[in-house]
C-alpha cells in the first residue's frame, strides 16, 4: 500500500533530480542526479554534442573557447532533467 501511495501521489510532485533511489527499478535517476551535481560530467556530454562522435583537433576547435561552466550552463538548459 506504501509503495502504491509513493506512486500515485507523491512522484509527480518531485522534480527528478531530488527523488531517492529506492528500488532496483529507480536506478535511471542516477545519472540525472549526476547531471544535476558534476559540471565536469555536463561538460563531457556537451563536448560529444559539439563534435558529433569525432576526434578534436584542439588547435582548430571551438571547444576550447569554452569554460566548463558554461558548458554544464548550456546543457543543463538545453535539456529538461
Amino acid at each position: 500500500m506504501n509503495d502504491y501511495c509513493y506512486k500515485t501521489l507523491l512522484i509527480p510532485f518531485i522534480p527528478h533530480n531530488e527523488r531517492a533511489v529506492l528500488q532496483l527499478h529507480d536506478w535511471w535517476l542516477l545519472p540525472i542526479k549526476r547531471i544535476h551535481k558534476s559540471e565536469l560530467f555536463c561538460s563531457l556530454l556537451v563536448d560529444v554534442l559539439l563534435h558529433c562522435g569525432t576526434p578534436c583537433k584542439r588547435r582548430y576547435c571551438i571547444c576550447m573557447y569554452f569554460s566548463h561552466t558554461d558548458k554544464a550552463r548550456f546543457f543543463k538548459e538545453r535539456f529538461d532533467f
